[in-house]
């Protein structure tokens, strides 16, 4: 028996949560490993109580929603609340700025805190959340259906920038994480040769039960123990979020790591959304956290198997609700009813990236970024690389090259990736390559291998 885990995972965690006023998040945890047993049908009943007392909510408390609720005449109720929803227009990004004030609720939540969006793709964008939300934003729960226990042994690839401008973590992290998360992190922002070298000297040296990684730092490092020929510890599985889990990062990640990749989807808007348990058959939804829909460009509902964007619904902020927010992203609905794992939440079969991740030909057409990132699949000398479009027919594609390659090398993999490009994106599309020494992530520690400026 782990006796340090127990003590955690019965102890040290219930009598924190008391200390902070936290003792709602062990009632939430609690609740929703109940939940897990019910039946999808019996979830989306459960769902759409909490999204009519949240439109309620808003129709009663929140100008911005309020004066668009009276000006359609919606009076949500239990049988039409979905319906009642869609009527609601889309809210984006710039909608947030623009009625800031309007969109705050008259009676707020309490210890009202803000936040702001990665900022990624634009100048981020400030929102407020409150106490509910952050007791009902529980990872831990979800992360469970890789296997992963409270209390188990862990380590973290994810980015900090205080410890990239600092070169400290700040005494409070590295105590959470060493006696509450017995976490040991690893900064993506900082991963050179030797630091990619000492992360995997700790991983030997610690033996994790799981590694919580950004999908791209978890490929990178995959590929760096297979080139240098490395031995690493088998862990009992990886979570990866913040990017696309493609097929090819999940075969590299698995193959070289020796355990199952769990692909986890969440956003500082809302929380975590969904969650890949061990039967692989999609992602289950944070139904009773948020109501998802994936709409086509008209906004109506996407097929299942058809790619489009999300529009997200947070069910636990009542401070500042967000109604059909566009977040920017991907996914592609399921056509699987339940899943073999028996859990009763719905399934959504993949995410697909950011919207800016796609690119669009002048036709109109999208083409998925696997496309792109499939052209350098078969060159191994490739360390990096980036495909920026432009304009309709201008893509840039920035890469970074073993110095050892050839020139003549170099060449024609340029003229053969230029012609694969314009196979999809068109005739007269122009292709412009350049050869850098590095490509930096954005400030929130994500790396866009494509992206779209149309």
């Amino acid at each position: 028996m782990d006796i340090v885990k127990w003590f955690i995972a019965n102890i040290e965690r219930p009598l924190w949560f008391l200390i902070r006023g936290w003792t709602g998040r062990l009632r939430y945890e609690k609740y929703l490993k109940a939940r897990f047993k019910y039946t999808v049908e019996e979830n989306l009943a459960e769902q759409r109580k909490r999204l009519l007392a949240l439109m309620i909510h808003c129709i009663k408390t929140v100008p911005y929603y309020r004066d668009f609720a009276r000006e359609n005449g919606i009076f949500p109720t239990l049988d039409t609340v979905i319906d009642d929803l869609e009527k609601f227009p889309v809210l984006t990004k710039a909608d947030i700025r623009a009625n800031f004030k309007n969109l705050r609720s008259e009676k707020p939540g309490k210890d009202i805190f803000g936040n702001t969006s990665g900022g990624s793709t634009g100048v981020p964008v400030v929102f407020l959340q409150d106490k509910r939300f952050e007791m009902e934003n529980s990872m831990l729960t979800l992360d469970g259906f890789s296997g992963y226990e409270i209390g188990d042994k862990m380590v973290q690839l994810w980015g900090s920038k205080q410890e990239t401008l600092t070169n400290s973590a700040g005494f409070k992290n590295v105590v959470f994480n060493k006696f509450f998360y017995r976490n040991q992190f690893f900064n993506s922002f900082c991963m050179s040769i030797e630091d990619m070298h000492s992360f995997i000297k700790k991983i030997n040296d610690y033996k994790p039960v799981m590694m919580l990684a950004y999908v791209q730092s978890a490929y990178e490092l995959a590929c760096f123990i297979e080139r240098e020929h490395l031995e690493i510890y088998r862990m009992k599985s990886i979570i990866v979020s913040a990017g696309t889990l493609t097929p090819d990062f999940r075969e590299k990640i698995e193959k070289v790591f020796g355990c199952p990749a769990f692909n986890r989807y969440g956003s500082r808007e809302v929380g975590v959304m969904a969650m890949e348990c061990s039967a692989h058959e999609g992602l289950h939804l944070n139904m009773f956290g948020q109501y998802m829909e994936i709409v086509d460009e008209n906004d109506k509902p996407s097929a299942p198997g058809t790619m489009g964007r999300i529009l997200i619904t947070s069910l636990n902020n009542y401070t500042m609700p967000l109604l059909r927010f566009d977040i920017g992203d991907l996914a592609t609905p399921s056509s699987k009813s339940s899943c073999a794992c028996g859990r009763g939440l719905k399934l959504i079969e993949s995410v697909n990236g950011r919207t800016v991740s796609v690119f669009k030909t002048k036709e109109g057409a999208l083409v998925d970024c696997i496309y792109f990132m499939h052209l350098f699949y078969e060159y191994s000398f490739v360390c990096q690389y980036q495909l920026v479009q432009e304009d309709f027919l201008e893509i840039y594609v920035r890469y970074v090259h073993d110095k050892r390659v050839e020139k003549e090398v170099l060449q024609a993999m340029e003229k053969d990736i230029e012609a694969k490009i314009i196979i999809v994106m068109g005739e007269g599309c122009r292709v412009i390559f350049e050869q850098l020494d590095e490509i930096p992530p954005t400030d929130s520690g994500k790396f866009f291998y494509t992206l779209s400026k149309i």
